[in-house]
């Protein structure tokens, strides 16, 4: 029986030294090694794809909201703005502020929050495009809500197209990571499962 043994000992040895033993467990490494790749290359391009998508889809809200917005300035009606102001708040989808510029300020009555640049201080560059007519976006961390916020900005226009306001569109940037990482979770057992 001890012979039995020594040789199948020996017959493993040998064969965890052949040439064939070592060419599949190359192959092995070099697939691991490329399911790892491609997975990491896969959730990277899939995070920017879907954080540029974000950023598009609040952008073209917040143009979207501030053309209407500035229709209403231009046409000075104060009579439907309210109801429209109504429409926004029953969206619930993201957090949108008007504002008036202070270096050319629109009516108050247009605006929904009171805040100035101090107040939102972490917004300021942006804001400052953005009163300077220039459609920005900006991803911060708020100490308020300790999360990180995409914000993006629109000018708000008068007869003149001059900027007498903006539209800000934010939303918590960190929901939108985690999808990514979710994404990234189902790829990452999916490249385990192909590999069992």
């Amino acid at each position: 029986m001890n012979e039995e043994k020594k040789r199948a000992r020996g017959t493993l040895k040998q064969f965890l030294h052949s040439l064939a033993f070592m060419i599949l467990r190359n192959y092995a490494i070099v697939i691991v090694l490329f399911a790892i790749l491609v997975g990491i290359f896969f959730s990277q391009m899939y995070s920017s794809i879907t954080m540029n998508m974000n950023r598009a889809q609040l952008s073209q809200q917040a143009q979207s909201i501030a053309a209407r917005v500035s229709e209403f300035v231009q046409d000075e009606d104060y009579i439907n703005y309210p109801s429209f102001l109504e429409v926004l708040e029953e969206l619930e989808t993201n957090d949108v502020w008007i504002l008036t510029n202070p270096g050319r300020p629109m009516d108050p009555k247009y605006t929904n929050i009171a805040l100035t640049e101090e107040d939102v201080a972490e917004v300021a560059p942006m804001l400052a495009e953005v009163f300077s007519g220039q459609v920005s976006d900006l991803t911060v961390y708020s100490d308020t809500y300790e999360a990180n916020y995409l914000f993006v900005g629109a000018p708000i226009l008068d007869n003149d197209g001059l900027t007498v306001g903006a539209v800000l569109v934010n939303q918590v940037a960190d929901a939108q990571r985690e999808v990514i990482v979710q994404s990234f979770r189902i790829v990452l057992l999916s490249v385990i499962i192909a590999l069992v």
